[in-house]
């Protein structure tokens, strides 16, 4: 009996031993050396911002190499391996784990060392003020904010200059549902009926979500059967300016009765990201003149981002193409506070023609923070009003002819 219960001692201290090297042993291809490897050269030979970004990344792995040690914990890896994401100052990139993720978010509220940009909080943006004196009812002609899905709507009515009308408003805080065509085409037929005089299409703080959804909202206010909007190239190969040959991104109008006929004053900010972006840039094109932005240039995100797994099963991703609209002209950015449109080092123009707005959609009509901040403390939204004010005072030819860069600045 002895003897058997030392043999069975023996074999569960080996088992044991066994388990350790089954549970705490890395693969080969999962040892931080590996991980680090495959990670450096699948962005080296598939991201496709180095050269728009002026970004050495031979010298950023001779930076980070030298941190990785094979008996570093996941978390220190994870550490190593998400700030060299950041190298890239892409919102599009980040690393997750099963219990943490990493994402760019910056360095300060502004333009950070290397000329690239930051997310703000709050930019020409106050929600406190949208909900208290512009989604609840303040007067009788005017009513709730009504809720549809994905989006919010409304109807103002407003008296200037002795004209009393109606604006509709629309806001969608967010690309992450897809636009549901009937409800947006029943609010449309609903702004008809009320002979709404223009409409405010607010995508300030819209962080972007699925492309799709832009397009489709594209689609439903195009006022012409179709139009090529925007072009993208894709990677194509391993060097940094291997890439395809342009593809038109293209919109066909959705609803031939055309329901949605009406000016538009779109609301844009540096928080205006990604997908929203693309909307913006879609405006500029041709079938879109009843458009016009107002606020702040947007924070850009023109790639479409691409997803990878590491052996130990981490996710990251990383912006695998490039964007370009060639009805943004460069004279046509308007630069001031709070407005960051170029990169230090950096080209604006894509160099097969066209804006690539990887760094922003500039707006036609550029605020001031001093603008809005002065009647943010009289409670007051600055675009909101100013915009109103414009889609009442002007005919819908007049509106589409208001030179780019004029002053919106109204004493409301």
């Amino acid at each position: 009996m002895k003897k058997f219960t030392f043999i069975f001692f023996i074999l569960l201290l080996s088992f044991c031993f066994g388990c350790e090297n089954i549970f705490f042993d890395r693969k080969p291809d999962e040892n931080p050396k590996a991980l680090f490897e495959n990670m450096w050269t699948t962005i080296d030979q598939k991201y496709s911002f180095f050269q728009y970004k002026d970004i050495d990344w031979d010298a950023i792995r001779l930076q980070y190499n030298p941190l990785i040690q094979d008996d570093m914990s996941d978390d220190e890896l994870f550490n190593v391996l998400g700030d060299m994401l950041n190298e890239l100052q892409d919102w599009h990139v980040n690393l997750n784990s099963r219990t943490d993720i990493s994402q760019y978010e910056g360095i300060n509220r502004n333009e950070d060392e290397n000329g690239f940009f930051t997310r703000f909080e709050q930019d020409f943006y106050d929600p406190n003020i949208l909900e208290e004196q512009y989604f609840i009812q303040t007067n009788q002609a005017d009513e709730d904010i009504k809720v549809a899905n994905g989006f919010l709507h409304k109807i103002f009515t407003r008296t200037i200059n002795g004209n009393t009308e109606k604006i509709g408003y629309l806001r969608f805080s967010s690309f992450s549902l897809l636009l549901d065509t009937k409800a947006f085409d029943e609010v449309s037929l609903r702004f008809r009926q009320e002979n709404v005089k223009g409409v405010i299409l607010d995508l300030r703080n819209n962080g972007g979500g699925f492309l799709s959804s832009a397009q489709n909202l594209a689609a439903s206010i195009i006022q012409r059967e179709d139009s090529d909007v925007a072009y993208s190239i894709y990677k194509s190969g391993p060097a940094h300016d291997d890439f395809t040959s342009p593809v038109a991104i293209s919109i066909t109008q959705r609803d031939t009765n055309n329901l949605f006929n009406f000016p538009v004053a779109l609301l844009l900010n540096r928080n205006s990201y990604s997908a929203s972006s693309f909307f913006a840039a879609f405006m500029r094109a041709p079938g879109f003149e009843h458009v016009r932005s107002f606020g702040n240039n947007t924070g850009g995100g023109s790639g479409l981002p691409s997803d990878y797994q590491l052996a130990n099963g981490w996710n990251y991703r990383f912006s695998a193409t490039r964007t370009y609209s060639p009805y943004i002209n460069p004279s046509d950015i308007f630069i001031g506070e709070d407005q960051f449109i170029t990169n230090s080092g950096s080209p604006l123009s894509h160099p097969n023609g066209g804006f690539d707005f990887e760094a922003g959609v500039p707006v036609e009509f550029p605020v001031s923070s001093e603008q809005f901040e002065r009647y943010r403390e009289e409670q007051l939204d600055y675009l909101m009003e100013s915009t109103m004010r414009l889609l009442i005072n002007n005919s819908t030819v007049e509106w589409q002819s208001l030179p780019k860069g004029s002053s919106i600045d109204f004493d409301l």
